[in-house]
C-alpha cells in the first residue's frame, strides 16, 4: 500500500475499537458487521469505473 506500518495500524486500531473489524490471524482481519465485506467489495468495483 505504500504506507509505513504505523500509519495503517492507527486506522486498524480505530476500526477494532469501533467493533467494525476484529483480528482473525496475523495480517488478517474479519468484518464484524453483517454484509460489510460485500459493501466494501461493491465500493471498490464502483471506484474502478
Amino acid at each position: 500500500m505504500g504506507q509505513k506500518p504505523g500509519y495503517i495500524s492507527v486506522y486498524r486500531r480505530k476500526l477494532i475499537d469501533d467493533q467494525i473489524i476484529m483480528p482473525a490471524s496475523y495480517g488478517y482481519v474479519q468484518f464484524m458487521l453483517p454484509f460489510f465485506d460485500r459493501f466494501v467489495e461493491e465500493q471498490i468495483m464502483f471506484d474502478e469505473f
